[in-house]
C-alpha cells in the first residue's frame, strides 16, 4: 500500500536495522548481541545483505516492518481520537537505553557500555541506584550535532504533543558507575572537574593514596557491620595488612566480585566447607583464592569456626553481601581511571562512612571543605556549559512543549537554564527543592512547571501518609492548616484535599497518578495499599508490577466519583 510504502520511506534509517536485530535476536535466542556467531558487530553492507529481497531472512524481517508499521497505524488512530476531543497526549523519553538493545549494536561508538548510568543516594535509594544504562559518549556524538538525540526527539513528534525528558540531569552531568560496582554510591558525575593530587597539598591535607582510596577495614569497623560474624567473615574474605587493618581478598575485591560469588553459592555450600591444616598467614597458600566449592581452609582445629560459617549463613548470606559491599565503598576518594594518580573525585556521602570519621579532625576539616567546593562550587558553569551544547539544539527540532524530570540533587545552574529554554520543571510536593523546606507548596510552583503528589517512583498518598507518622503530623498541621493529631490512615476528603492544592497550583499542568485519584472515593480506592505501588527503585526487580483493578466500563460507571473530580477541576479553573 502506498500508506506503508511512505511509513518504510520515512523511517528506514531507524526500521530496518531494527528489524534485522529482532531477526538475530530470535534466530540465536538471545539478545546480547555480543553472543551472536554472526552479525555481532554491526556492519551496514552486511546488513543490506541480510535484509534484501532475495536474502533468505527477508520474510522474518519485513514481519518486523508489517507489525511496526500496523503499531503506528494504532498509534495514530488513538492520537487523532484523542485530538478530535481536545486531549493533549504528552510522550516520556526515558534517558538510557539497553545496552544489548539495537542502538547500541547499531551505533556502539556512540556509548560508554564499560560503564553503567544512575543516580547518586536521594529519597528513592540511600546507596543510590544503579539502572544498568551504558552511559553517553558525548564527545563523539558532538561531532555530528547529536543527531541520535535529535532523531530520538523528532520521532516523538508523530504521536505526541508534549513529552517529559526522564532525568534532564543527565544532559548536565550524569552519575556514571564503573562496571565492577553494583550499587550506585560507588559512581561520580561524568564529566566532572576532578580534584587535582595537588590541592590536598595545598590545602594543608596530608594525602594518603592508599588510605583515601581503598576501603577502611578494621576489627572495629567488622564488629559494627557483621557482629558475632567478623571472625568469620575476616577469615573468608579478608587478608591482614602489616598496619592493623584489613584487605579484601583478590576474588572479593569488587561489588560484582561478591555479588557473583553469593549468587553461585548456596547455603549447602557453606556447610560442605573443608577444614585442613593451613599456613601461617602471610604465606602463599594461605593467599590463595577460594574455589566455588571451598572456602579459604581454617586451621585445623578451628571446628567452632565451621560451626560459625554455617550459622552465619543460615541466618543468610544476604547480610554477609550488603556487609562486604559496604565494606568496599567504604572510601574517601575513588581515583580517575587513567589519570596515572593526578585526579580524583569523591565519594557521595564521604562524611557517613568509618573511613572518614576515623580521620584526624583537622583533617576532616580540610577535606570537608574540599568536598564541598567539589559538589556545590567548582561545577556548576562547567555544567552549563555541557547543556547548552546540546539542549538547545535538540529542543529546536520539534515544537512540542518540553518538560523535564529535574528531581534529585539538582545543580544551582538547572533552574535558570530550564526558564531560559522554557522547559517545564517537576515540582512533588514531598521533595522539595528549597533548601530547609519540609515540603514544596503547589501554589508557589512557578508557571513553567507541572505539580505532582508523587511519581511512579513513589508510594501513592495513602501509602506515603503510613510511612513516617512525623513526617505526616507536620504535613497535616502545617500543609493541610488541620490542628490537632494525624488520622492514622488517609481518609478519601484528605486525597481530595491534597488534589486541590495542586489543582489550584498556578503550574502549567497539574498530573496526578489514577491511584491517587481514586483514593478520592472509599468504595473505589484498593483495599492493600501497598498494591497501589508501581515502582520502587532501591529494590532490584521490582518494576512496574501495577495493575488496574477496575475497567474502564466499571469506571465509566461511578458517576458520582466523575461528578466528584469534575467540581475540583472546575473549582480550581483549570
Amino acid at each position: 500500500s502506498r500508506a506503508y510504502e511512505n511509513f518504510f520511506s520515512d523511517n528506514r534509517d531507524w526500521l530496518v536495522p531494527y528489524a534485522a536485530f529482532c531477526h538475530l535476536r530470535d534466530k540465536h535466542g538471545t539478545v546480547d548481541f555480543n553472543q551472536w556467531p554472526e552479525h555481532g558487530v554491526y556492519q551496514a553492507k552486511e546488513i543490506e545483505k541480510l535484509v534484501a529481497l532475495d536474502s533468505p531472512a527477508y520474510d522474518d524481517v519485513a514481519f518486523h516492518y508489517f507489525v511496526q508499521f500496523h503499531l503506528h497505524l494504532q498509534l495514530k488512530e488513538a492520537v487523532d481520537h484523542l485530538h478530535d476531543n481536545g486531549v493533549v497526549l504528552k510522550g516520556d523519553i526515558p534517558i538510557g537505553v539497553c545496552r544489548n538493545g539495537a542502538d547500541v549494536w547499531q551505533e556502539p561508538e556512540l556509548f560508554h557500555t564499560d560503564l553503567q548510568a544512575g543516580a547518586p543516594p536521594d529519597a528513592f535509594s540511600a546507596k543510590g541506584q544503579n539502572w544498568g544504562f551504558p552511559t553517553y559518549n558525548w564527545p563523539r556524538m558532538k561531532e555530528d550535532g547529536f543527531a541520535w538525540w535529535k532523531r530520538r526527539f523528532a520521532q516523538m513528534s508523530c504521536y505526541f504533543d508534549a513529552f517529559r525528558v526522564d532525568h534532564i540531569l543527565g544532559f548536565f552531568r550524569i552519575w556514571s558507575i564503573p562496571a565492577h560496582a553494583v550499587e550506585g554510591i560507588l559512581g561520580h558525575f561524568v564529566p566532572a572537574l576532578p580534584v587535582d593530587a595537588g590541592e590536598f597539598e595545598a590545602r594543608g591535607i596530608e594525602f594518603d593514596r592508599h588510605r583515601f582510596t581503598r576501603p577502611y577495614i578494621t576489627d572495629q569497623v567488622l564488629t559494627q557491620l557483621f557482629a558475632e560474624d567478623a571472625e568469620v567473615v575476616k577469615r573468608v574474605f579478608l587478608n591482614p595488612d602489616r598496619i592493623g587493618t584489613y584487605s579484601l581478598k583478590p576474588d572479593f575485591a569488587t561489588q560484582r566480585q561478591v555479588e557473583r560469588y553469593f549468587e553461585k553459592s548456596s547455603q549447602a555450600e557453606w556447610r560442605e566447607c573443608e577444614f585442613e591444616d593451613k599456613p601461617d598467614a602471610g604465606s602463599s597458600r594461605g593467599n590463595e583464592a577460594p574455589s566455588s566449592r571451598r572456602f579459604e581452609p581454617f586451621a585445623a582445629n578451628s571446628q567452632s569456626l565451621l560451626t560459625s560459617a554455617a550459622t552465619a549463613f543460615n541466618r543468610g548470606s544476604e547480610k554477609t553481601r550488603d556487609g562486604l559491599c559496604q565494606l568496599i565503598s567504604n572510601v574517601i576518594l575513588i581515583e580517575e581511571e587513567g589519570a596515572q594518580g593526578r585526579h580524583y573525585h569523591f565519594r557521595i556521602g564521604m562524611e557517613d562512612t568509618t573511613s572518614f570519621r576515623n580521620l584526624p579532625q583537622h583533617t576532616q576539616t580540610k577535606l570537608r571543605d574540599l568536598y564541598v567546593d567539589y559538589f556545590y562550587r567548582r561545577q556548576d558553569g562547567f555544567w552549563a556549559r555541557e547543556a547548552a551544547q546540546k539542549l538547545p539544539g535538540l529542543k529546536s527540532v520539534t515544537d512540542m512543549l518540553i518538560c523535564g524530570e529535574d528531581l534529585g540533587m539538582v545543580p544551582d545552574c538547572v533552574p535558570e537554564f530550564m526558564k531560559q529554554l522554557g522547559l517545564l520543571t517537576l515540582e512533588v510536593q514531598r521533595m522539595p527543592k528549597k533548601l530547609g523546606a519540609d515540603f514544596s507548596r503547589p501554589a508557589e510552583a512557578p508557571y513553567l512547571s507541572v505539580v505532582t503528589p508523587g511519581t511512579h517512583d513513589m508510594s501513592t498518598l495513602r501509602g506515603w501518609w503510613e510511612e513516617d507518622r512525623n513526617v505526616i503530623q507536620k504535613f497535616y498541621n502545617q500543609e493541610l492548616g488541620r490542628w490537632g493529631e494525624a488520622p492514622p490512615h488517609c481518609d478519601p476528603w484528605i486525597n481530595l484535599a491534597i488534589i486541590q492544592q495542586h489543582l489550584s497550583s498556578p503550574a502549567m499542568w497539574c498530573v496526578v497518578q489514577l491511584q491517587d485519584l481514586l483514593g478520592m472515593d472509599e468504595s473505589l480506592r484498593r483495599p492493600d495499599i501497598a498494591a497501589e505501588r508501581i515502582n520502587i527503585p532501591a529494590i532490584s526487580g521490582y518494576y512496574w508490577r501495577y495493575r488496574m483493578h477496575l475497567t474502564l466500563e466499571q469506571l465509566q460507571r461511578e458517576e458520582a466519583f466523575t461528578q466528584l473530580l469534575k467540581n475540583a477541576i472546575v473549582q480550581s479553573g483549570r
